[in-house]
């Protein structure tokens, strides 16, 4: 069951292919943030993911082809200045 509050979701209509028979996609994004010099931005994205999935996030979307992004940022300050951003994503489709 759907539970929770999902970061970003982007939905096409499946209008959007009026002479055809194809579903339109929902894209759903969640996403996770850290400045954590020690953690591991790749497990940060399959937890993303993960939460998606845990939390039926994708429920809401089941009449459409779903792609599932769990994204991780990674944020380091600089010394000398500014920042470094590191990302890294896991991606699933669900083609119903």
């Amino acid at each position: 069951m759907f539970s929770g509050r999902l970061d970003i979701t982007i939905e096409e209509e499946d209008t959007y292919y009026p002479f055809t028979d194809e579903k339109g996609n929902a894209i759903i994004v969640e996403v996770k943030y850290t400045q954590q010099q020690k953690n591991d931005i790749a497990k940060l994205a399959t937890k993303s993911l993960n939460q998606i999935k845990e939390k039926g996030y994708y429920e809401l979307y089941e009449d459409n082809n779903i792609i599932m992004i769990g994204l991780a940022i990674k944020e380091i300050k600089l010394k000398s200045g500014g920042s470094k951003i590191n990302l890294k994503c896991q991606i699933e489709n669900i083609n119903n």
